[in-house]
This record gives structure tokens, C-alpha cells and sequence, in this order.
């Protein structure tokens, strides 16, 4: 039980049903079910999961100092080990993503790159918020990829989560320790921008905003506490609602696209959240 935990940790696993919740924006718009969801939800999962893993293993110095309570720090997982698991995890997500079809297939590909590409170099630079925020845009986009759903409303779509998050990356910049408000104020912005920008995706109806409308509210909170206290206990704390916010923001987006069943993205936040009192998210 302890060394699953340990591999539950090392993944982020409750932060890897927001990663289910991008695809699932597209599987629904697009009535995509049967073994084809099945298998871009699992190619979505490992990717993201291979991402976390990458994460951890190039940051391994630095979270020696900063989180040496982390799996690979704390000698509970070793870097080798750590390395073959993430490689395992990208070559899975890709291969369930070619099971589907090419486009699935390229699509899983780009994303792939993107994971690597942010890990080995992006990250520390000016470019990592715009580098994370792709691999979402990817990732819904890799929902969207066997449907016939409007293009325009697919970019959109892609475009408002990427964005989202990279509001969220920039405010999580320097959660490890002291945050400059100035960051803070701009990652906010950003954040709280893109969830605006969500309210007017075109739709048949208005059921989406009731979603958007309560995550507006409950993160602005979260964002002026943070703000007032910009050390690392509320900071991470605002980055943990944002993850899982983005659950609530994908939810609002398939509303929007598919009518009431994109409520059942909500679902999702059922184990993100069950596992998050056991499982670190930032």
C-alpha cells in the first residue's frame, strides 16, 4: 500500500482526471463512446501522467532543497526507475492514442514533444507558462480529433484552456517559497480572463454560465487570500483549486458544446477529489 502511494504521488494522481476532463470536452460534443473514448481517456492519462513523472525527474536537485519530501528526493523512488516509468507512460499514451487513428495518433505526438520540450529546457524560461499552457490546448484538441465538431469552437475551446492555464503556471512561478505579488496579480488576470472568455463560446443556451460564474467567484477569493498572503501555503493552495478548477471549466465548455451531458465531465472531480487527501496536487 505505501509504495502505491508512493507511485500515486510521484504521478499526481488526482491531478490526472483534469487531464480526462480536457479530452472529455470533445469525446462529448462529438457523441464519441465505446473503445475509441476509452483509449484517447487513457492515452490523455498517461501522457499527462509521463509529464508529471518528467517533471519530477528533471527537477530532482532542485526538489532535494525545496519538496525533499517528494518521492525521488526522499530516496523513496530512484531517478532510474523514475525514468523508465515516464518513458513507459509516454510510449503507452502514444500508443493508445495510434490504436484510434493518425489524427489521434499526430495529435498524441505534438502533445508528447510539447511534455518533453517543457521538462527539459522550457520550463525555467519566459516560455514555460506558454509551453504548458500548449500541452492543454493539445489535449483538448486530442478530444476533438475523430469528431466533426465546428473547428472554430474546437480552437476556441483549446484556446480558453491553454490560457487558463497558463495563468495558473505563472502563479504557481514561485509557490516553493515567497511569490511576488506583481505575478500573482498577472497570473490571476490571466486565469480569471479566460474564464470571461468562456462565458461567450457560442451555445444554444446560457446553463454553462452558472458553472463559470461559480468558478469566477470561489478562485477570485482563493487569488485576493493568496494575494494578502503570498507565501506558499495559500499560494498552493489557490494552484490545487485552479487544477482542479479546470475540471469545473471543461465541464462548462462541453455544456456549452453538447447541452446538459457535459455535466457529466463534473463527474471527474469524484476521484480528484477522494484521492487529493491523500496525494499532493502542486
Amino acid at each position: 500500500m505505501t509504495r502505491l502511494l508512493t507511485f500515486a504521488r510521484l504521478v499526481r494522481l488526482p491531478n490526472v482526471f483534469t487531464a480526462t476532463a480536457d479530452v472529455s470536452v470533445g469525446l462529448l460534443a462529438g457523441q464519441i463512446g465505446g473503445p475509441t473514448a476509452f483509449a484517447i481517456l487513457g492515452a490523455s492519462a498517461c501522457l499527462y501522467a509521463s509529464g508529471i513523472v518528467w517533471n519530477d525527474y528533471f527537477d530532482r536537485k532542485i526538489d532535494a532543497v525545496e519538496r525533499p519530501g517528494r518521492p525521488i528526493p526522499s530516496g523513496a523512488v530512484s531517478a532510474q526507475l523514475a525514468r523508465m516509468l515516464a518513458i513507459v507512460l509516454m510510449i503507452s499514451g502514444l500508443a493508445l492514442a495510434w490504436f484510434v487513428s493518425p489524427a489521434t495518433g499526430w495529435h498524441s505526438v505534438a502533445l508528447a514533444m510539447l511534455i518533453l520540450g517543457y521538462n527539459a529546457g522550457l520550463k525555467s524560461t519566459t516560455l514555460g507558462p506558454m509551453a504548458m499552457g500548449g500541452c492543454r490546448a493539445v489535449n483538448v484538441l486530442l478530444g476533438f480529433a475523430t469528431t466533426s465538431v465546428n473547428w472554430s469552437l474546437e480552437i476556441a475551446s483549446a484556446t480558453i484552456v491553454g490560457i487558463y492555464i497558463v495563468g495558473i503556471t505563472v502563479f504557481a512561478r514561485d509557490e516553493a517559497g515567497l511569490s511576488r505579488r506583481s505575478r500573482l496579480t498577472f497570473g490571476a488576470a490571466v486565469v480569471l480572463t479566460s474564464i470571461l472568455a468562456a462565458a461567450v463560446v457560442p451555445t444554444h443556451g446560457s446553463a454553462h454560465l452558472y458553472l463559470l460564474a461559480a468558478l469566477f467567484a470561489f478562485l477570485s477569493s482563493r487569488a485576493v487570500f493568496a494575494w494578502q498572503n503570498p507565501h506558499s501555503g495559500p499560494v498552493q493552495r489557490f494552484v490545487k483549486a485552479g487544477i482542479l478548477g479546470l475540471i469545473v471549466l471543461d465541464s462548462a465548455l462541453a455544456v456549452a458544446l453538447a447541452g446538459p451531458i457535459g455535466l457529466a465531465v463534473l463527474v471527474w472531480l469524484l476521484p480528484a477529489f477522494a484521492l487529493g487527501r491523500w496525494v499532493y496536487s502542486t
